[in-house]
């Protein structure tokens, strides 16, 4: 089995934060896991980061181009500003 993993932190990204939030991110054979750590005001309504994650079809090139979009600016085109 394949394993590969990363790591995220908002260390110093909020001035106004105190805790610094982690995600862990591990690429198994067929699934990404996240897992958090003091990261529970990043979750949505009943929505939470930590979990497994399957691939279940490509992005068209104009879906994938949003999704990168919205990953630099931070800005989700799913959520109105």
């Amino acid at each position: 089995m394949e394993c590969t993993s990363g790591w995220f932190s908002d260390k110093g990204r909020d001035p106004e934060k105190k805790d610094e939030s982690n995600l862990a991110f591990i690429y198994k054979d067929l699934y990404l896991e996240v897992i958090s750590a003091n990261a529970e005001h990043y979750h949505g309504r009943r929505a939470y980061l930590d979990g497994r994650y399957f691939k279940v079809a490509s992005l068209d090139p104009e879906t994938q181009s949003l999704v990168l979009k919205a990953g630099q600016s931070g800005k989700s085109q799913a959520v109105p500003d």
